[in-house]
């Protein structure tokens, strides 16, 4: 065969061997694509009619061949053709098909076995909601229709300003149900002590309903119950509501700027409401500040209230964010909010250098609902890096005293066992013979410690007092190391007071503890009460039998825990049923009760088959402290068992694992 001229060597080669392969396939072709009688097919294996059948272009008709043949991807002519694989590999989709059950398991522990129990129970009220008109004629134009102002009632309790009375002169205008505006002409005149609350992303103004309620039902109902009377300088507390039109503040810096603003414009319209109420009342001077209450995005307004243009100095001294991320914003948009953010971190890490500094007599309180909030990271509520503790902390509603429950972003708000703590807290921060309206910074941190941290009793008198014998039964025991209340021979249907008055063993040293826990709330109100006493007449040593003591009750104060039953399921619940049982428990250090040797339990008698017990133990420090020795990863391995406890376990056990210690 002769080369086309103008090829060099290789080319002619090419040529020839395209030649060559097409006559072979053009032979193929002739013999596979006759029928029976000779005659040629239209279109043979899937060729069309019209292909290059050799002629003028070899190279195009050996493609083309080869292509309908399935030769064209192979040297070989009789290897068939195979499609490619436009998927993953059988590896690549065991992987996915892995990471897919994986994340199933994971979602499925996050969700059913790593949440906190779900404890909550509902909070009634009857609330109703006065929307202030005349607040609009004082404000920046701008936000007139967009923000409104609302004042809380509980009809129950605090409905003390005769607004329903204005319906029948139609200076009141009822909206809905519960909502009524009130006339620009009506000038509202509050007797109680200011609060604001500032609802947060897409939230409601009515979402301050519960705490206002319960703060409401303590002022008027329990505190004169439980203390015989409230103390001086307590009052209700007025609660005011922004109505923000449910704006998505979490997600633009500029809604925030705009809300901190209209915040202090409504404070100190508020405080104009008070201007004219206590005048001449020496004991109740007009209010200067406000309580201010945030959750979620509305905890960061209520921290921007003070970067704001507008902010009047000394208009506010103690905010409480509820499920607020004050470390970070829960998503960032736009460079305002991170902005915003900055700015205010930046003023709260420098407000509390010295005492002449802006946020010197601020105190700050987050509380957060834990892993139950899947909205906001419980974790971003932490504000230790922000406040001294001599202002502020942080908590999770699961160790609020006498709540102890996880919450979600929104049954924060109305979980009664955290409504009632927050409205308790509230109430007892009040002194309105203050023109602050609360206590000072030391005495407020107290009560917000002693709420939402430790729930312990308030300390009573520290003065002594004589307690005569010849006035009531008693009974000395001889103690040793532990006592059970009531004892074997005590009479279940017994309403006479009784004394039981034990001796502190003479084998303990100052590092010895004693323990004390009971069901029963302690106290002159309560059935049982408990004194550390000496002998009235020796200042050293009692005689065996004295016929005084002198005795005192602060150095046994006692804080509040679950109730532990064979029927106990989570906190404060028996079975299904919310019981609210706790028990009182006291641990304290003989060194601490020097010059007091006698143990002291008063019992104001029971009813007939009234439960309740008292255990008391005395221990040697490090007599019950066990150390296991082992590792972190035998701990994630096996974990920790202990099948083995003394006859006689003590009241308090200390386990030490010296390995993990950080």
């Amino acid at each position: 065969m002769t080369a086309p001229m103008g090829t060099t060597g290789r080319d002619a080669a090419s040529t020839a061997a395209s030649s060559q392969s097409s006559e072979q396939n053009g032979n193929r072709a002739s013999t596979n694509n006759t029928n029976g009688d000779g005659s040629s097919s239209p279109q043979a294996n899937g060729r069309p009619a019209n292909a290059t059948d050799g002629g003028e272009h070899p190279e195009l008709d050996a493609f083309v061949q080869g292509f309908y043949d399935g030769a064209y991807t192979s040297n070989n002519p009789e290897t068939p053709y195979t499609t490619p694989t436009y998927g993953c590999s059988t590896w690549l989709a065991s992987l996915v098909i892995f990471s897919a059950i994986i994340l199933s398991c994971v979602t499925h522990s996050s969700f059913n076995h790593q949440l906190d129990p779900k404890g909550c129970i509902m909070t009634y009220m009857q609330p109703t909601y006065y929307r202030i008109l005349g607040f609009d004629d004082t404000i920046t134009p701008r936000f007139t229709g967009k923000y409104n102002l609302l004042l809380f009632r509980d009809d129950e309790y605090d409905d003390n300003l005769g607004l329903k009375r204005l319906g029948s002169t139609g200076l009141l205008t009822q909206l809905s149900s519960s909502v009524w505006a009130v006339d620009k002409s009506v000038k509202i005149r509050p007797t109680g002590v200011p609060a604001l609350f500032i609802p947060g992303n897409a939230g409601s103004a009515k979402q301050v309903r519960s705490m206002a309620k319960e703060a409401a039902k303590y002022y008027y109902q329990t505190l004169p119950r439980e203390q015989g009377g409230r103390p001086a300088g307590s009052k209700p507390i007025d609660f005011f509501t922004l109505d923000l039109n449910e704006e998505f503040s979490a997600f633009h810096g500029q809604l925030l700027q705009d809300q901190a603003y209209y915040a202090n414009e409504a404070i100190a319209y508020i405080l104009s409401l008070y201007a004219d109420v206590n005048d001449g009342d020496s004991l109740s001077p007009r209010p200067t500040s406000v309580l201010v209450i945030g959750h979620s995005m509305g905890g960061i307004v209520a921290r921007s209230i003070f970067t704001a243009d507008n902010f009047i100095q000394g208009s506010v001294n103690a905010i409480l964010t509820v499920a607020t991320p004050h470390m970070v914003p829960p998503i960032a948009l736009d460079d305002k909010i991170s902005a915003a953010y900055d700015k205010i971190e930046d003023f709260w890490t420098h407000g509390f250098q010295t005492s002449h500094s802006p946020l010197a007599n601020v105190s700050l309180i987050s509380i957060m609902g834990g892993n139950l909030d899947i909205t906001v990271n419980s974790d971003s509520g932490n504000i230790h890096h922000l406040v001294p503790q001599s202002h502020g902390f942080s908590v999770f509603t699961s160790s609020i005293p006498h709540a102890w429950v996880g919450t979600d972003h929104l049954s924060i708000l109305w979980c009664n066992q955290v409504a009632m703590a927050i409205g308790k807290a509230l109430v007892d921060l009040v002194d309105a013979r203050k023109a602050e309206q609360v206590k000072p910074l030391g005495e407020r941190m107290k009560v917000f410690r002693r709420r939402f941290l430790t729930g312990a009793d308030e300390h009573r008198a520290h003065d002594e007092h004589a307690l005569s014998l010849s006035d009531f039964e008693h009974t000395f025991l001889e103690m040793e190391t532990t006592w059970a209340f009531p004892p074997a021979t005590y009479n279940a249907q017994l309403t006479t007071p009784h004394l039981f008055i034990m001796t502190l063993p003479e084998s303990l040293d100052s590092q010895s503890t004693i323990a004390l826990l009971t069901d029963h709330a302690t106290g002159k109100n309560s059935r049982l009460d408990i004194f550390l006493c000496k002998d009235y007449t020796l200042s050293t040593r009692s005689s065996p039998n004295p016929q005084t003591l002198s005795c005192r009750t602060d150095k046994l104060t006692s804080v509040p825990i679950p109730a532990s039953t064979e029927s106990s399921t989570m906190p404060l619940f028996t079975g299904e049923y919310y019981t609210a049982r706790e028990f009182r428990f006291t641990q304290k250090q003989v060194r601490d009760m020097a010059g007091y040797p006698y143990l002291v339990v008063l019992d104001r008698g029971r009813q007939y088959a009234e439960p309740g017990f008292l255990l008391a133990e005395f221990k040697k420090e490090g007599s019950h402290r066990e150390v296991i020795e082992t590792t972190t990863i035998a701990l994630l391995r096996a974990g920790l068992r202990r099948s083995k406890f003394p006859q006689r376990p003590a009241l308090v056990s200390t386990i030490s694992l010296p390995n993990m210690d950080s």
